[in-house]
């Protein structure tokens, strides 16, 4: 099945002839400094896929133990991290790849959980109502069914995205929450089937979700806004001739949205990808690369339109993971120095209630999903 592309297996199949290239000096942020700040890793490993702040006294970030042998939630109080019980209903593997909050009373984490009786994937989406996490049932329309993104608005009005199966292949999946329930809306794919990785909600009639698509020698972008009344599909680029991912996503208005992800052209290596929304057009915005063996921005978090951060990860010469924070500036993206306290690090998630206030959280490891730490950095 399909789940985001984690590094040591994106790394082993890349290579480059020859000598490696020496790593160009990155460009920093005068204003933001990034740095590590502790987080509780229970059992034998510890993993943030996503992580959404209200303000600098709050924020959770949500993801896996033990290699998604369980679901895993964490909440900042403006001194520490501390580890927020989660359920876990299929045991192995459960995770939770995105969290939405509106304030420290609510937050909606969604993601998926083993049905070990049939042997697939369904959806799974979690309430924090400030005291506890509790299962809030979804809608699975087809035998397998994931969540990877959700943005909420308020509590009656939360969005998840990701994708269902019935054997025919990847279709995109939306569902919506009320209040009370979580329902199916329709939504497009082009015919060609597709993902939807992650949404961002402005109001109940706003939402820009993205992701990729089958295309014909590899996978294609694919965006899709929400109008209030139905969901249609907006043209994306597509730079690379093999892979094409939209990874993450944030809008600051309706007419102001940016996404993330990545690139390759034929069999070559990752390259970083940004486009931007103005409100009926998708445009990319450069980006810069660490290094020639593979990049990826998983995640991205505006603050205004002149001032988005962007994480994710690129392969050093090693083929180990190290982290990468870009910064949007208005006219242009920069790579900003980051710390990187493990042989493998990658950044999943990110989110900036301010210019110059961000969390970003990840996994940081020895190179294994089953032996390794949870990862924040924070920015300043």
């Amino acid at each position: 099945m399909y789940t985001r592309r984690h590094l040591p297996s994106l790394l082993a199949c890349t290579a480059i002839a020859g000598t490696l290239l020496t790593l160009a000096a990155p460009a920093t942020a005068a204003t933001v400094t990034w740095s590590v700040t502790p987080s509780p890793s229970p059992g034998d490993a510890g993993k943030l896929d996503a992580v959404s702040c209200t303000g600098p006294a709050f924020c959770m970030a949500a993801g896996s133990v033990n290699g998604s042998t369980g679901t895993l939630a964490e909440t900042w109080n403006g001194r520490a991290w501390s580890v927020t019980p989660s359920p876990s209903p299929g045991g192995d593997p459960d995770e939770l790849f995105g969290v939405s909050c509106t304030g420290p009373a609510f937050c909606m984490a969604a993601g998926w959980h083993y049905n070990s009786s049939a042997r697939v994937y369904q959806t799974l989406a979690e309430t924090w109502n400030g005291r506890a996490w509790t299962i809030t049932p979804t809608a699975s329309p087809s035998p397998q069914n994931v969540l990877f993104g959700v943005s909420c608005v308020s509590a009656a009005r939360c969005t998840a995205v990701g994708y269902t199966d019935a054997g025919r292949g990847f279709q995109t999946l939306v569902e919506t929450w009320n209040g009370r329930t979580w329902s199916v809306t329709a939504s497009p794919a082009d015919g060609t089937g597709g993902v939807l990785q992650a949404v961002s909600c402005r109001s109940a009639v706003s939402c820009q979700a993205v992701g990729w698509q089958q295309g014909t020698s590899g996978s294609v972008t694919l965006a899709e806004s929400w109008n209030g009344s139905a969901w249609s599909t907006h043209a994306s680029a597509s730079p690379g001739s093999g892979s094409n991912e939209l990874l993450g996503v944030s809008c600051t208005s309706p007419a102001n949205c940016m996404a993330v992800g990545f690139y390759s052209v034929g069999t070559g290596p990752d390259r970083t990808l940004a486009q931007t929304w103005n409100g009926s057009t998708w445009t990319v915005a450069t980006t810069p690369n660490r290094t020639p063996l593979a990049d990826s921005l998983e995640a991205v978090s505006c603050a205004g339109s002149a001032r988005c951060v962007a994480a994710g990860y690129y392969g050093n010469e090693s083929a180990h993971g190290r982290t990468l924070i870009e910064s949007w500036s208005g006219p242009k993206w920069s790579i900003v120095a980051s710390p990187d306290p493990g042989v493998d690090n990658q950044l999943l998630g990110v989110a900036c209630t301010a210019a110059t206030s961000c969390r970003a959280a990840g996994y940081q490891g020895s190179g294994s999903l089953l032996s390794g730490a949870t990862l924040v950095e924070t920015g300043s």
